[in-house]
């Protein structure tokens, strides 16, 4: 396993544990239907990126490796930059999306209107 596959591990650990504070948070001040507002929103969360995400990293990576086996270093600048700025607006993209749909989410998919702020939030 390389540095890059153990950073993105990390980073990944980081993100479940910074949810997990948040859910307690908001369930030390929302009580027991906190805790279960925010799961049911993070869960939402989490399908939605699922299904929206893609694989451009590892696409990425890919590309890049063979670029630097064949030794075509300034191929790998251009690439990279236009991979990762494509990245950003696709993200972005799918923020706005997921903004967009969370009131339908939370209140026709979920059945759970209280949610609707939440995912916001996420």
């Amino acid at each position: 396993m390389g540095q890059t596959e153990v950073r993105r591990q990390q980073i990944e650990l980081y993100t479940r544990m910074l949810g997990c504070v948040v859910i307690l948070i908001t369930g030390g001040i929302l009580k027991n239907e906190g805790i279960a507002f925010v799961a049911v929103a993070y869960e939402c969360m989490m399908v939605f990126w699922t299904l929206a995400g893609n694989r451009a990293s590892e696409a990425l990576r890919k590309m890049l490796k063979a670029r630097a086996g064949k030794g075509q270093y300034r191929n790998m600048e251009i690439i990279g930059k236009n991979i990762l700025f494509s990245q950003f607006i696709v993200a972005l993209l799918e923020s706005l999306l997921f903004a967009g749909l969370s009131k339908i989410i939370a209140e026709k998919l979920v059945h759970i209107p209280y949610i609707f702020s939440i995912l916001l939030m996420l």
